[in-house]
């Protein structure tokens, strides 16, 4: 069971502007154009990037570490924080 503890946002697209979802252990994207996309886990301390592609309207749950941020290769990506159970 999953539940949503971060509102759905418009996912950031720089590492500068990546965000951690109120710390949550998993993040849930959703690709809304019909290109792929890049999502990335950055490792603030080590700065260390984790990498997936979403195609064009898929969405999934990536588990994370609470300290790592989200940011994808586009403002189509929609994200947000959640926890699973």
């Amino acid at each position: 069971m999953i539940k949503i503890v971060f509102s759905e946002i418009e996912s950031p697209t720089t590492a500068d502007n990546a965000i951690d979802l109120g710390r949550t252990s998993a993040v849930r994207s959703v690709n809304t154009s019909k290109t792929p996309v890049t999502v990335n886990l950055i490792d603030p301390t080590s700065k260390n990037i984790k990498s997936i592609t979403l195609s064009g309207g898929e969405s999934l749950i990536l588990k994370k570490t609470l300290e790592e941020r989200v940011f994808c290769s586009s403002k189509t990506v929609r994200i947000s924080g959640v926890s699973i159970y």
